[in-house]
């Protein structure tokens, strides 16, 4: 179920002197893989706390699951980015928001932040061009509101003017398609478009093709040329 493409060409694009690395159609089954992170129950991300604005406002799950089948994948993410995985379990996004006013995508961008090291993300939604993901300069981290923004966390106040960030790149979330960005350089978030994951009811079930779903993997540690791990 996890083999991975090997046929694919890895992409490599620069952005502001930083790589990122594109490979479509990664997954040999994608179908398969995608109905084992998404068709079942996924957990509320953060719901408890008494801040969030999650199930109120919108709807982020994850799943955390650890599986050695994944091993091949995690491996290459590794290699490319000559970094270590954050944590070796599988781990998704799963999102949808409310039709609310408070929900103004078009003149706002979902959280922006940073990470420890780069980011793999692979996109499992068929027909969508316009609820991928941004980059943003990352001169803006020098900003208050920024720093604020990162104390708060997403599910506080995720929603930022759009005339505060610069995209300096949009992934488009093709199906299949594995991206790999530095996300501790890179201030970076979900792109929403349009409508497509909206919803007049955050708290009835549907089927996961209604939301924006994604497989997620962080990594934070370089490896040196003894075989080390060196924290960025």
């Amino acid at each position: 179920m996890w083999d991975i493409n090997m046929d694919t060409e890895v992409q490599v694009e620069e952005v502001l002197g930083s790589k990122i690395y594109t490979i479509e159609s990664v997954y040999k089954f994608p179908e398969k893989v995608a109905r084992y992170l998404f068709n079942r129950e996924t957990a509320w991300h953060k719901v408890g706390q008494p801040w969030s604005l999650n199930a109120k406002k919108f709807e982020d799950r994850r799943l955390r699951v650890f599986d050695n089948q994944a091993v091949p994948l995690f491996w290459l993410c590794s290699k490319l980015t000559s970094q270590s995985l954050h944590s070796d379990h599988i781990m998704t996004n799963v999102q949808r928001l409310l039709k609310d006013d408070y929900n103004d995508y078009q003149n706002n961008y979902w959280w922006a932040h940073l990470d420890e090291g780069y980011n793999g993300i692979v996109y499992f939604n068929k027909d969508d061009k316009a609820n991928g993901t941004n980059l943003y300069h990352p001169d803006v981290v020098n900003e208050d509101w920024f720093k604020k923004s990162m104390e708060g966390g997403e599910h506080a106040e995720p929603w930022i003017p759009r005339e505060r960030l610069e995209v300096v790149k949009y992934i488009e979330p093709t199906y299949n398609k594995l991206v790999l960005f530095d996300g501790a350089l890179f201030p970076h978030g979900a792109h929403f478009g349009d409508e497509k994951y909206f919803t007049d009811n955050i708290h009835k079930k549907a089927h996961w093709t209604n939301y924006r779903v994604n497989q997620v993997f962080f990594l934070n540690e370089k490896i040196n040329t003894h075989g080390k791990k060196e924290k960025n």
